[in-house]
Parts: C-alpha cells; structure tokens; sequence
C-alpha cells in the first residue's frame, strides 16, 4: 500500500465509513435495538474489521513512510495483529467464553498502553501531535470499556454512564480521520516542495 496523495483520500473515506458503522451500532446499543440476524451482525463485523484493519495498516506505512523507528512500528503492527486475533477468535466462537474474554480484556489494555507509549515518540514534527492524540484516545476508550466491564459485573452501570461508555467508542476513528487529513496535507505539501525544487533545477543557469 503505497503512501500518496490519491491513496489518502481513499483511506479517508474509508475511515469515514468505519466511523459512520461505529455510530450506527453504538446507536443500536444504546437504544438496545439489534433488529438484525445473526448473518448480518456477522457481515456487518466483518465490514467493520476490514475497513478499521485496512485503516490502521496504511497508518503503519505511514509511519514507515517518514522513517520512524522500529520500536513504534514494530507495536502498531503487534497492536494489529492482537485486533485481528481477538476478532477472530469472538466470529468463531460459538459459546460464551467470559472468563477467556475478560483475560484478554486485561491484555488488550497492556498492549494498548504500550502502543500509546511508543506512539509518542513519533519523531514527525508534522504528524507527532495527531499520533499522539490517536493513541490517546485508543487508550482512553480501552480504559473506559474495561472499567465499564468491571462496573456491569458489579451491577453498578446507570444508562447515563453506559451510554458515555459506548460513545468513547466514537474517538479513535474520529482521531484516525483527523491524522489521516494530517497525512494528506503533508504529503502535499511534500510533492509541492518536490515541483518546485524540480522547477529550479530546469532553469538555464
């Protein structure tokens, strides 16, 4: 997945029709209206998967594209495919596992922390402050959704705060929008940078 202006866009979009299937399914969560079949949640997961997968990956390049180091590209892609693993496993299983979910629950926080923790050491003057603000807001939403959990086991959820539980959900791909519009204005400004530098170069001495 080649890094350019063109592909960007692409990936905007993308990102914004992840956001847009987040809303939709946090709205059915909170109004706890799921008026949909088993095949279509499970379509709809998929979908959601490939979009936010395909998203995060062209970050990675992105991050490989300006020449950050290993030690924050190495964990996007420990971060990815710990997603792709935990999705996985909840499409095939075929019988509550909540003990199981709770373990990796624990996992996916540490992981999280350690993706954030790396992101800000992102170099990119340009892109530091959006690879920050992404990780922060995995992380918060990660955090909330595991206190969250704790809180439903103990019966101590109110709607009020179950419905701000799910709506932290909407921040990482909001985030992700915000970073990917950074990228395009970089690569921009890059590629003008290139024309006039090649400009220059064609004058006659």
């Amino acid at each position: 997945m080649k890094i350019r202006a063109k592909t960007t866009y692409y990936i905007i979009a993308t990102a914004v029709v992840y956001l847009l299937l987040v809303a939709f399914v946090d709205w059915l969560k909170i109004f706890d209206n799921m008026p949909m079949t088993y095949i279509q949640r499970w379509i709809l997961n998929v979908v959601m998967e490939i979009t936010y997968v395909t998203v995060m990956l062209y970050l990675y390049q992105a991050l490989r594209y300006v020449n950050e180091n290993r030690h924050i590209t190495i964990p996007f892609l420990i971060y990815i495919g710990y997603d792709l693993f935990i999705f996985v496993l909840r499409l095939l299983a075929r019988s509550p596992m909540n003990g199981l979910f709770i373990l990796l629950g624990g996992i996916t926080v540490v992981i999280t922390l350690y993706f954030t923790i790396q992101l800000f050491s992102v170099r990119n003057k340009a892109l530091t402050f959006s690879f920050k603000l992404l990780a922060i807001t995995m992380l918060f939403s990660v955090l909330l959704r595991s206190i969250g959990s704790i809180l439903a086991i103990l019966h101590w959820v109110s709607h009020s705060i179950f419905i701000y539980i799910i709506l932290s959900e909407l921040l990482p791909p909001t985030a992700s929008i915000l970073l990917l519009c950074k990228i395009l204005t970089y690569l921009n400004k890059e590629q003008h940078a290139f024309k006039l530098a090649a400009s220059k170069a064609d004058e006659p001495a």
